[in-house]
């Protein structure tokens, strides 16, 4: 943390381990707590914990509550600061709040109102905060006196922890949202995409992020950040690698699933086919060319010793249209994510007869040019909330119940997948894309390799 405010007459800077002293002589007086439950700490151990958690909440929110020192005697005179709440409150949830808590001694001298004023400014002026929230207690006069001087509206009486309390609200009349569009396939490994959009974590940094589901997959996500109909594809490695070389104007910012996407090798449950090698010189089903069930029919070809010049393709959009081929003879193979085509063969429309791991790690997230040159600040807000929620996603309670719901799986293949499944929340390395373009290459995917620079833009 590096932010400073400073006022005419106060300094607002982090709380650190120093000022315990001042959050124990602030905390265990009654009186500072006659509106908070009446629950003064006994110990300067509590004092210590409630440091740690504020601390903790820099890291992980990039704000919090600050200490406010008297710049006249560098005295601690107690805390002011914008909070980020991620639980329930008042029909509310991730949202910014303003809250101060003063020592007795320096009641009555407008040092509430000093601090808290320059924090709504921070956080509408610096942070872009489309809304700040407040809460007092119903008979607590002083803070009520507060937040009415600076323009926060009333808008309810509502109970926090039984405690009776009046919600304030007040609105950045000079907030703007900014819209950017994310285009990603209909699969469980973008869940974690949805729950933050579920939770408002993108519109609480003033982000209107944009999902549009692409069943068509990697080669259609291509064209479309070729023709600017979406900013940022979460993208098959190969496939934009691929696009990127031959002209696409965007650059990849980051691994997004570490572990290899495993594909199945499908054919037609009543097919005569047994084996791999049995679909050499065999028509294979892809979404569109280009796409990654092209691509790697090729690796596949490529492990297998096949002429890759004998490979026949036939373009059939979506898994439904590849339903449709291999039930009516059209096409002969198809290759999707093994997880995601396991209904299919539950149901005995598919028969699986092996598996295609990719050598890379299967997705990357990609962004147009355009938008990196203009707002680089966005992106790096947006993988900083993506990467938050991917690195705690497999700790969600029930997840692989929610998961096996959402996406029609058996709640068993669910956590066969989770635990084969790695989101990753580092850029693409030198050496990965060295891996990448030089197996591309000689499977003549590729005709030529692209620089570093080219292909990646750290952020």
């Amino acid at each position: 943390m590096s932010i400073i405010i400073e006022t005419e007459r106060l300094l607002l800077r982090e709380i650190l381990d120093t000022d315990l002293e001042g959050m124990f002589a602030l905390d265990n007086n009654p009186n500072v707590h006659h509106y908070l439950g009446k629950n003064p700490i006994l110990t300067i151990d509590k004092s210590q914990d409630y440091i740690n958690n504020i601390r903790k909440q820099y890291l992980e929110n990039g704000i919090g509550r600050y200490a406010v020192i008297l710049k006249e005697t560098n005295q601690f005179i107690g805390w002011c600061g914008i909070k980020y709440i991620t639980e329930p409150e008042n029909g509310h949830v991730n949202f910014y709040e303003i809250g101060y808590r003063f020592i007795e001694a320096f009641w009555g001298k407008g040092f509430g109102y000093e601090s808290a004023k320059a924090w709504l400014d921070y956080g509408f002026n610096t942070m872009n905060i489309k809304t700040i929230y407040a809460s007092a207690h119903v008979d607590n006069k002083g803070s009520r006196h507060i937040l009415e001087k600076l323009g926060m509206q009333t808008k309810n009486e509502f109970e926090w922890n039984k405690i009776p309390c009046i919600w304030f609200e007040l609105e950045n009349k000079q907030h703007t949202m900014t819209t950017i569009k994310i285009a990603g396939v209909p699969e469980h490994f973008n869940l974690p995409w949805h729950l933050a959009l579920e939770n408002n974590e993108f519109k609480q940094q003033n982000i209107d992020l944009q999902w549009t589901d692409v069943p068509e997959g990697t080669g259609k996500m291509c064209q479309m950040l070729r023709s600017g109909e979406t900013d940022i594809a979460v993208i098959l490695t190969e496939g934009i690698v691929k696009d990127i070389v031959a002209g696409n104007p965007s650059r990849i910012v980051q691994v997004y699933v570490d572990s290899p996407l495993i594909w199945g090798i499908h054919v037609a449950a009543n097919s005569s086919y047994q084996t791999i090698p049995d679909l050499e010189y065999k028509k294979a089903a892809i979404s569109r060319l280009g796409s990654g069930s092209q691509l790697m029919a090729y690796v596949n070809a490529g492990n297998e010793n096949w002429d890759t010049a004998n490979l026949e393709f036939e373009i059939v959009n979506t898994i439904d249209g590849a339903v449709e081929a291999l039930t009516a003879g059209t096409a002969d193979y198809f290759m999707w994510e093994r997880f995601m085509t396991k209904p299919l063969v539950d149901k005995g429309i598919f028969r699986r007869v092996g598996d295609c791991p990719t050598p890379w790690p299967c997705f990357v997230i990609a962004v147009r040019e355009e938008v990196l040159e203009k707002q680089p600040e966005i992106i790096k807000t947006i993988l900083k909330i993506i990467n938050k929620k991917t690195a705690n996603f497999k700790e969600i309670a029930n997840i692989d119940t929610i998961l096996a719901e959402k996406y029609h799986q058996k709640t068993a293949d669910i956590q066969e997948w989770l635990s084969l499944t790695h989101w990753s929340q580092k850029p693409l390395s030198k050496n990965l894309l060295n891996n990448v373009q030089n197996q591309l290459f000689d499977l003549k995917i590729i005709d030529k390799k692209g620089t570093f620079e080219e292909i990646v833009k750290a952020i």
